[in-house]
């Protein structure tokens, strides 16, 4: 006869089992539904929280994700990928300072991971702290010197801070280390605007595009190219891709605005200065009252 404590034991490795399998088949839902039975039938097995933890981050549910990670490091709290996990899932829910804490045990825990720097590093330049996101990009570096998101996310923030010839050659690395590294072109294209490259910057866009054809950025930022190099029309015709792919974003309205203005089309730049402003955008205050009175 198969004991009651035996076919429990059993019923919960299957239970994983098959979650792990779902997992690999990004079946995540299904996945979760697995690891909830097999903790169920044992709530002490700290592994399972994480799995489970895992699959709810991947769905986007950050809050169930929280739950689990704080599970599991209640019951083990010497493992240092459980922190830089629980840093990233604060850090999508804009707990930043949270985050910050996460990815210092996780590095204290263990002091080579590179990951965790570039992850605090992702962290402190959304807290606009570039230079200390600058020192933990170097870090992960030090210790993965192939990590292309490493170079790309040093590049952007040495882009920030106008520092862009070094930014040129941190996103240079990084698309020789991942030729298909989207954000690098784009970093790459923006550096070179703000070296006045701006069909060099074009070519990047276009790059970029051919990877992540939808993104609203990318088709906003070739448009500024086409506006400093005085193709307005070019410039709007991106500008109107960038809003018909995301109509909640104030930066298309402002600089279609001022192509607009380029062309004389005062009416249509002041429809789309005061939509700029109401998105936010506080630069467009300063347009509407030069423009639009």
């Amino acid at each position: 006869m198969v004991s009651c404590v035996n076919y429990a034991k059993d019923k919960e490795t299957e239970y994983i089992k098959r979650g792990r399998t779902e997992d690999s088949l990004k079946m995540y839902r299904q996945a979760i539904k697995d690891f909830s039975s097999a903790i169920g039938i044992n709530p002490n097995n700290s592994m399972t929280y994480l799995e489970r933890g895992g699959e709810y981050y991947s769905v986007g549910d950050f809050k169930s994700a929280l739950n689990d990670y704080n599970r599991f490091i209640s019951l083990d709290s010497t493992y240092a990928g459980s922190f830089k996990m629980r840093g990233e899932i604060k850090y999508n829910l804009k707990d930043y300072n949270g985050a910050l804490k996460d990815y210092n045990k996780a590095i204290a825990l263990d002091p080579k991971f590179a990951a965790a720097y570039n992850n605090r590093g992702y962290t402190k330049n959304a807290m606009n702290d570039y230079l200390g996101a600058l020192d933990d990009y170097s870090n992960a570096i030090k210790l993965d010197s192939n990590d292309a998101w490493a170079y790309n996310n040093r590049g952007y923030v040495r882009l920030l801070l106008k520092s862009y010839d070094k930014a040129m050659a941190d996103e240079d690395k990084a698309i020789q280390l991942d030729s298909k590294c989207e954000p690098a072109y784009n970093n790459r294209g923006q550096i070179k605007i703000g070296l006045k490259d701006y069909n060099g910057a074009i070519n990047d866009f276009d790059k970029a595009m051919q990877l992540v054809p939808k993104d609203y950025e990318l088709y906003n930022n070739r448009g500024n190219a086409e506006y400093y190099l005085g193709n307005y029309e070019k410039a709007i015709e991106d500008y109107n891709i960038a809003i018909k792919m995301d109509s909640n974003k104030a930066f298309p309205y402002a600089s279609r605005g001022m192509a607009e203005i380029k062309l004389n089309n005062k009416i249509d730049a002041c429809k789309d200065f005061k939509r700029a402003v109401k998105l936010g955008d506080e630069a467009s205050v300063v347009m509407l009252e030069k423009y639009c009175k």
